[in-house]
């Protein structure tokens, strides 16, 4: 039983659709429990998160009719452990049911099939409030699937939800500092695991910004980070505030948005005239020490923002230039959202970047981890050579070069998803096996980001082949390179 719930029900005779039920009812959802005891029977998935959207199941020796469960949301527990833990392990709404023998049980069963509502790491909730009414209710889980009664817990487990708090492992000690089934949204904002939540990112993004000014605001946002991420890939980030948005580079803050209001960061000598004389903005002057010259507009009606911000943007692009010289700030990696990235990459279909400090990448045995230069070299004796590299020379290649294959133009995030933006390998012209001392590395002229498909094609061949020659490879025979 380590990958699901079980449920039996004698009078399934097929698999009724979800979205059908739910729209043919037309109540409001019911919440059940599934438990099981992992130390016996298994973590659940093998131990491995369900994502988002995926299908999770769980299997019940019970009779459930499907008018009973399916349409209705599935909370997840398991147990184990000396003394016992308990962990909410996935959520969702249950989608269908299919019978199923499984042994030892006798007769048939159901695997009870799920939509995931949320990323979500396995949450630690023996100490919680709440998880005790539950245990209390459910006396201690004997019943197995059960429905959910108690409207506390039920409130609870919501706001666990609405907030996007089962992103995080650490749910305990927030719920200790503000109990999410009285407080507000706003006030958990601040939250890390807030901020890794699409879904709470939506929730609060909505309360900002009126949905017919959404798709430019988001677009605002996603050029103002795509522009700064090509600058400097790993000094910038996203912040979802209590109530406003601002995307930080290095020591500065660009762009800020609240409920009715966005602020923009523009170089003043790029400032058109027709834009000072514009009665319907603000020019003030915040004196940043890391943005000499640079002015902030205040746009207070969102409804001009399109008009603004396009005619701003030589402006504002010269100013993130300007911020991107700055060392990035102290808070930056802890603030980011990167929930709020994927939801502005899904609502715009297409692909924002999230920073680099975000997507660390695997290294193969020879790769390193403009005006400056980086050492190399000293090789140590283990199973292989083994050899010093300066990460600084790999993040001037990427940021010079981008994170798309030179070889064959893939772009590993838009072939795997947003989980992997940011991954690629990066290929040394010169092996580093035939360095005999310390050398200079140049990482524009020496170094260039490959796929690993790509590098394990490179190095199939002793000596190495060339870029130009996997790239003359990949025209003969695979699909047309992208245009880059």
């Amino acid at each position: 039983m380590p990958h699901s719930v079980h449920v039996h029900c004698v009078a399934c005779s097929g698999i009724v659709s979800f979205w059908s039920r739910c729209h043919a009812r037309g109540d409001a959802v019911e919440h059940f429990v599934a438990y099981q005891n992992s130390d016996k029977e298994g973590r659940f998935n093998n131990g491995r998160p369900v994502r988002e959207g995926r299908s999770g199941r769980w299997f019940t020796a019970k009779r459930f009719r499907q008018e009973t469960i399916v349409g209705n949301r599935l909370w997840a527990i398991e147990g184990g452990g000396s003394p016992k833990r308990y962990q909410l392990v996935s959520f969702g709404i249950v989608t269908r049911l299919t019978p199923v023998k499984r042994t030892p049980y006798r007769g048939m069963g159901l695997n009870v099939h799920f939509r995931v509502d949320a990323n979500i790491q396995p949450i630690d909730v023996t100490d919680l409030r709440w998880f005790s009414r539950l245990r209390e209710e459910q006396r201690s889980f004997s019943y197995g699937l059960n429905r959910i009664k108690d409207p506390r817990v039920i409130a609870a487990l919501e706001a666990l939800r609405r907030e996007g708090l089962a992103g995080s492992g650490d749910v305990k000690g927030v719920v200790r500092k503000a109990d999410p089934a009285r407080t507000p949204i706003r006030e958990l904002a601040v939250i890390p695991a807030v901020r890794r939540s699409p879904s709470a990112a939506n929730e609060i993004v909505r309360q900002l910004v009126a949905k017919e000014h959404l798709t430019d605001v988001l677009r605002a946002i996603a050029h103002s980070v795509r522009f700064a991420h090509k600058q400097a890939p790993s000094k910038w980030g996203l912040r979802l505030n209590r109530d406003s948005i601002m995307l930080n580079v290095g020591f500065v803050e660009m762009l800020q948005l609240g409920e009715g209001w966005v602020r923009q960061l523009v170089k003043s000598d790029l400032l058109p005239e027709r834009m000072r004389a514009d009665e319907g903005l603000k020019f003030s002057n915040p004196q940043y020490r890391n943005a000499p010259d640079c002015k902030a507009c205040d746009i207070e009606d969102v409804s001009m923002l399109a008009r603004v911000y396009s005619a701003l943007l030589p402006a504002h692009e010269e100013a993130i230039r300007v911020a991107a010289r700055s060392p990035r700030h102290t808070t930056t990696t802890k603030d980011h959202s990167p929930g709020l990235i994927i939801l502005i990459s899904h609502e715009l279909y297409t692909l924002v970047p999230q920073p680099a400090y975000l997507a660390p990448t695997p290294v193969m045995p020879e790769e390193i981890p403009t005006d400056e230069e980086f050492e190399e070299g000293a090789a140590t004796q283990v199973l292989v050579n083994r050899y010093e590299r300066d990460p600084a020379a790999r993040e001037r290649c990427i940021e010079h070069y981008g994170t798309n294959c030179i070889a064959c133009g893939v772009s590993l995030a838009e072939q795997y998803g947003l989980e992997v933006d940011g991954l690629i390998h990066v290929h040394h012209m010169t092996p580093l096996a035939s360095v005999a001392k310390r050398s200079i590395v140049d990482p524009v002229r020496d170094l260039r980001p490959v796929c690993p498909n790509c590098h394990a094609v490179i190095h199939s061949t002793r000596p190495p082949l060339t870029i130009e020659q996997v790239q003359e490879m990949v025209r003969k025979h695979g699909p047309p390179l992208p245009n880059r």
